[in-house]
Order: structure tokens, then sequence, then C-alpha cells
């Protein structure tokens, strides 16, 4: 019932001057100094999120950490400012659900972890492939100019580790670009919510990209 009477854009708007963008409402952040709006409410989510600081949460998080108070007190704030009388049940209902959305926040967490360490992988391993292709071609580059071999078949190792590159290459650069691009927003300024990575990689190994809502687009290689 506090929820319902309570939207996020009507309660955010009392303390950020807020400009309609396409669905959703921007405005400087409350929790941090900024001269570039990076401050985002989602009406239809009813949550908000700073692109600068990393805050975000729903309307109980904002007035806790803007009123610097607790999940009940948010609760009674809320309740108080709708006029809605908290009975004996509502701190335990608030708790239960204050419990609700921790575990939630720490399943995100455990996601996001999960996606830094792909995308630590993906990039250790595109380094490497980066980094023979560089070494066999600069070995090549010095064979053909008269250097004296390091050993009977260098040059054949060198074209045999040219075609593992040429195999691998793709499909380590595919990896590091839909890693990153699930990344969460503190590494990667085109991060998605936690739920949305699974089936956003899914559609990018089908279809042969990924693409965020502002059309930013990586090409996955064939």
């Amino acid at each position: 019932m506090i929820r319902q009477a309570s939207p996020i854009e009507d309660i955010a708007s009392n303390y950020v001057r807020l400009r309609k963008i396409g669905q959703n409402l921007t405005g400087l952040c409350p929790f941090h100094p900024e001269k570039t709006p990076s401050f985002s409410v989602h009406p239809a989510k009813q949550l908000f999120h700073c692109f600068g600081c990393g805050a975000g949460g729903d309307v109980f998080t904002f007035v806790a950490r803007i009123e610097r108070t607790g999940f009940l007190g948010a609760v009674r704030h809320l309740a108080l400012r709708a006029g809605i009388r908290l009975d004996a049940s509502a701190p335990d209902e608030a708790e239960r659900t204050r419990r609700e959305r921790e575990r939630r926040e720490r399943a995100a967490g455990a996601v996001a972890e999960a996606d830094l360490t792909a995308l630590a992988a993906a990039r250790e391993n595109l380094r490497l492939l980066l980094a023979l292709k560089r070494n066999a071609q600069k070995r090549l580059a010095a064979l053909n100019g008269g250097a004296k071999p390091r050993s009977a078949n260098e040059t054949e190792s060198c074209w045999q580790a040219l075609r593992i590159v040429g195999d691998e290459l793709p499909s380590a650069d595919a990896a590091y670009c839909i890693a990153a691009f699930a990344a969460p927003k503190e590494r990667y300024g085109f991060g998605l919510h936690p739920e949305q990575r699974a089936a956003m990689v899914d559609a990018a190994l089908e279809v042969g990209y990924v693409a965020n809502e502002r059309g930013y687009r990586f090409e996955v290689p064939a």
C-alpha cells in the first residue's frame, strides 16, 4: 500500500529537478556532486539509478539515502506523507520486505562478480592470442630478413602459431565483447541489469551482435 501510494517519480521530484527523456526522467544526482545529469528515474519499473556514483534501488532505498535513515525510517516517512497509518504488523512486514530486497541484491552481486570473472578470463585469452600473433609476425619478419633461426623448425612453428591465432582469435574476441557488454555499470558504461545479461548473451550468439537500447553495437565475429 505504501509503495503504491509513493510513486518514485513523485518522491524523487521533491529533491531533484527532473526532466523527461523518453520513458524515463533524468536530473543531477542528489547523492554526489556533478554538473552533467547522470541520475535516472524509471517510472515503469519504479526504480532509480545514478550512472555516476552507482546509487540505485526503489523508492524506499531513495528515501532512506536522501533522509539518512534506515529502511523502517523510510517506511514511516512515506507512510506519513501518504497519510497511511501503520498498524502493529507493519514493522514486521517492512522487515520481511527489507530482507527480501537484500537477498535480491546479494544475488545480483554474485552475478556481477561472475560477470567480472568471465570478462577477466576472456580478456586474458584475447591478450595472449594477440601477443602470440605479434611475436610470430615479428620472428617471421626477422627470419625473412636473414636472422638465424633459434631452432631447426622455427619458421614452421611461427606459421603454425599464426594458424592457431587465425582459428581462435574470432571466438576469443567475441567472448570478450559479450562479456564486456554484460559487465556491471561500475566497469563499463553499457552495462546491463543482471537479469538481462543471460538473455542478451544468448541473443548475441544467435544473431551475431550485441546492442543496447541506445543502439551501441558489438559485432560478433563469425
